[in-house]
């Protein structure tokens, strides 16, 4: 039975996974997976349910070697949502972990879950969209660091955000990242390792964006904000509404 995929334009949405299938059939239902999907731009944080809250750090170099070890367990990544017709494609412009292939599969309603399966990986996971985040106004900014060249890209979808941006230095040819932690020479590059952010947050449209979820779980309850924008970011490309995005956050 051929089933049929959802137009590219229907996606736009968060999206909270409820199970995943592995090739060997170990099945996954707790670890917690946001995808914040705009027009084609999308951002996707993947946590488990064990990971600390580490709100006793305030910052990176507050990172010991466990915590270090303890945070590379997360994943997540970002980049541009494509449709061929048959199979959707993540194309992964940015990743937490080190990259590994393509991402890409088959997807189709099952009443109101949204089956995913691997194309080129045998996997299945079920979606469903949160309904009590609004789809418009939508928005995708990708963005570029003049500082250090590290490439960030920020979705909002009503008044959800997320935002990923880069590593300012490029990962060691591993399987995994904490592979690559395991092997750092120093407290040091094991920090640079993890600095990567993938947040997510919500605010825009007259009130404060707060950071609800991170890859650098000590910025929870904070006020998001770009370190120096506008002036530090230069803007690649923006798609859909330009004035979902907060005013003054970044200038076209």
């Amino acid at each position: 039975m051929r089933h049929l995929a959802p137009p590219l334009c229907e996606m736009p949405g968060m999206w909270r996974r409820t199970l995943i299938i592995h090739a060997d059939g170990t099945r996954d239902t707790t670890t917690q997976v946001r995808w914040l999907q705009g027009p084609t731009l999308f951002v996707d944080l993947r946590q488990s349910a064990e990971l600390p809250d580490f709100l006793h750090l305030r910052c990176l170099n507050d990172l010991s070697f466990e915590d270090c070890a303890a945070l590379a367990l997360q994943s997540g990544f970002a980049g541009r949502l494509e449709f061929d017709g048959e199979c959707f494609e993540w194309r992964r412009l940015i990743d937490f972990q080190p990259r590994a292939g393509t991402d890409a599969g088959r997807l189709w309603w099952e009443e109101d879950v949204l089956i995913e399966a691997g194309r080129d990986v045998p996997y299945v996971e079920h979606w469903r969209r949160d309904p009590s985040v609004v789809t418009r106004p939508r928005a995708g900014v990708r963005l570029c660091d003049t500082q250090t060249g590290a490439a960030a890209l920020l979705v909002q979808v009503g008044t959800v955000f997320m935002f990923a941006r880069d590593r300012a230095i490029a990962l060691p040819d591993a399987r995994s990242l904490a592979e690559c932690v395991a092997g750092a020479s120093s407290l040091a590059e094991a920090r640079a390792l993890l600095d990567c952010e993938i947040t997510l947050g919500a605010g825009g449209s007259g009130s404060a964006p707060v950071i609800l979820a991170s890859t650098h779980p000590w910025r929870v309850a904070e006020r998001f904000e770009l370190p120096g924008a506008p002036a530090r970011w230069e803007v690649i490309e923006v798609e859909g509404d330009p004035g979902a995005v907060w005013p003054g956050l970044v200038s076209r």
